[in-house]
């Protein structure tokens, strides 16, 4: 008798699980448009009942209103966001720079006269020059 209630739990179960619909069966109606929204930017005078620049404000919604003000308040115009695309490619630029190997040059020239006895002068110009190469390699 015990042998028999596992499958016949299991079938019931699975035809239970089966019944079930995960579909929403009531859908909000899909509310149209007003015609006066329709082809907005096509009338050439606009007026208040076509402006569609500030379209929350029909809502009434102050939270809506602060929202959207807030956000548009504090959002980076086109300038600001070109400025921060040029210092990213220019940090992007001076880190990939740091992989390439580096060189360095300097020069120098010092003149120095010395009195000797009498009135002759010693004169001496020595010249220095030297370059530095260097390459770090990242293994990881």
């Amino acid at each position: 008798m015990k042998s028999t209630r596992l499958p016949v739990t299991c079938i019931l179960l699975a035809l239970g699980l089966a019944s079930c619909s995960l579909t929403p069966q009531n859908a909000a109606p899909i509310a149209p448009l007003p015609a006066s929204w329709k082809n907005a930017a096509a009338f050439p005078v606009p007026s208040a009942e076509r402006d569609l620049t500030r379209w929350w404000n029909r809502f009434d919604d102050p939270v809506l209103t602060h929202i959207i003000s807030d956000g548009l308040a504090n959002s980076p115009d086109i300038a600001s966001a070109a400025a921060s695309i040029r210092e990213s490619r220019a940090r992007r630029n001076q880190t990939a720079a740091s992989l390439l190997p580096s060189l360095t040059g300097s020069a120098s020239s010092n003149s120095s006269s010395v009195k000797t006895s009498g009135s002759s002068r010693d004169s001496d110009t020595t010249y220095s020059a030297g370059l530095d190469a260097s390459w770090e390699v990242d293994w990881f």
